[in-house]
């Protein structure tokens, strides 16, 4: 819920899953996160830049061995950091938008 207020996306869950991106696409977007908010970086992006994004649900299970990397303290840290320097970025005036100079809009 909080990249969908804080992006204005209509996604619910940017975050997780797998993506399949035209290689070409990937010459046009710079992605600057260094944490687990580099898939919602990808996503909020491309959308911005006017591509066509779709989503998928998927059904998720809770994990039988292991423990996930994802939830620790140090990565909640560097994504709430990202989060907040990819907004504030993409929120300024010089931010590079598609031609038509608008910022997509959710439905």
């Amino acid at each position: 819920m909080i990249l969908r207020f804080l992006f204005r996306t209509h996604f619910r869950d940017i975050s997780t899953g797998l993506r399949l991106v035209k290689r070409s696409l990937l010459a046009d977007i710079f992605l600057e996160s260094n944490s687990p908010f580099i898939g919602a970086e990808l996503t909020i992006k491309v959308m911005l830049r006017g591509y066509p994004v779709g989503e998928v649900g998927i059904q998720t299970f809770p994990r039988v061995l292991g423990n996930g990397t994802s939830t620790s303290m140090k990565n909640i840290l560097a994504t709430i950091k990202d989060m907040i320097i990819i907004h504030r970025k993409i929120f300024s005036k010089d931010y590079d938008l598609p031609s038509s100079g608008e910022r997509m809009e959710k439905d």
